[in-house]
Parts: structure tokens; C-alpha cells; sequence
């Protein structure tokens, strides 16, 4: 540790141009400078023609489908996008979007996507308590799972639990799930 911050980790929301040595990796940003993991090369090499495309005209109906019939649920009832920056995006674009609430601490982007939506203090982790009062009344509320940044990991039985009986949206951001222990 080094005031706070491992070695070799920079601060979150770091900006690659910005990243000087020691840092070597800032996972808030999706930046890994030694490039793809050997075994994700592997993996891509190891596909057959077919299921590459040169432009992905279709990969998100492909995507939509797939995972619809993967979860059992009608294309219909899923959005897809090309990352969480994408999604969030359309979030604040779409007809929910004025109805969303942030509570505090966030993921950097929620701010920016968001500018007038942070709820409470800054603080750990978000207060469950308070996101279930901000669905009661029928907020759409936007958390990460696990939390961005103190990496607090809600299960999943807590979460649904937040939903019973409420009228509002719970958006759950799982960026980062593949991080935990159980995801």
C-alpha cells in the first residue's frame, strides 16, 4: 500500500493517458495495458469462421436472443448494449430516465449520466434502507453489485427482498461480478 492505494493500482476513474508508473492497471476504466489475457486470445483464435463477423450488424438481436431463450424470458423483456457506459446511457435517454435516483457513493458515470440524481450522503456503501424508501416511491434507483468503488457485494436474496411489494425499479450494474468470490 502505498497512502491508501496498492501499488501498481491507480486512483479510480483514472484516465489512461494519465496512468505513469508505478500504475499499472485502473480497473475503473476497462483498461489493462499488457493487452488481452494469452487464454481470451486463445479462446478467440479457437473459433470457427462462422462465429466471427467483420461488423456486428446483428450482434445485438444475436445477443438478445440467445440470452432470452438462455433465461427463458421473451427477447422482448431485454436490453442489450455494448457495456455498462452504453446502457446507462440509454437509461438517461429513455423514458425512465428523469425518474432515476443515485445514492451516494456512485460509479463515476452514474454522476455524469445522471448530474442531478445523487441521493444521500457520502458514505461506504449505499444504505439499503434508503433504497428501499426510494422504491416505495417509485423511484428507478441505479446501484452496482458489487459497489463501485468500496466493492460491497449485496446477495442476491437481499435485493429481491428490496423489490417485494415496492412500485419502483431497482437497475442492478453487476460490472465487476466476475471479481467476486460467488458471482
Amino acid at each position: 500500500m502505498n497512502g491508501g492505494t496498492p501499488i501498481g493500482l491507480g486512483p479510480q476513474g483514472g484516465d489512461h493517458d494519465d496512468l505513469a508508473p508505478p500504475v499499472q492497471a485502473d480497473l475503473s476504466t476497462c483498461i489493462w495495458r499488457a493487452g488481452p489475457p494469452p487464454v481470451a486470445l486463445e479462446a478467440v483464435r479457437a473459433l470457427a469462421p462462422e462465429h466471427l463477423q467483420r461488423h456486428p450488424y446483428r450482434a445485438a438481436a444475436i445477443a438478445t436472443e440467445a440470452y432470452a431463450a438462455a433465461v427463458g424470458v421473451p427477447s422482448s423483456e431485454l436490453v442489450v448494449g455494448r457495456g455498462i457506459s452504453d446502457l446507462l446511457w440509454a437509461l438517461a435517454d429513455g423514458p425512465l430516465g428523469g425518474r432515476v435516483v443515485v445514492p451516494w457513493p456512485a460509479y463515476t458515470e452514474y454522476v455524469t449520466a445522471f448530474p442531478n440524481a445523487g441521493h444521500g450522503a457520502p458514505a461506504w456503501g449505499y444504505d439499503l434502507d434508503a433504497v428501499a424508501a426510494l422504491l416505495d416511491a417509485g423511484a428507478v434507483v441505479l446501484v452496482s453489485n458489487p459497489h463501485n468503488p468500496s466493492g460491497r457485494v449485496v446477495d442476491r436474496a437481499t435485493l429481491g427482498a428490496l423489490l417485494d411489494g415496492r412500485p419502483g425499479v431497482l437497475v442492478v450494474d453487476e460490472s465487476y461480478v466476475e471479481f467476486c468470490e460467488e458471482p
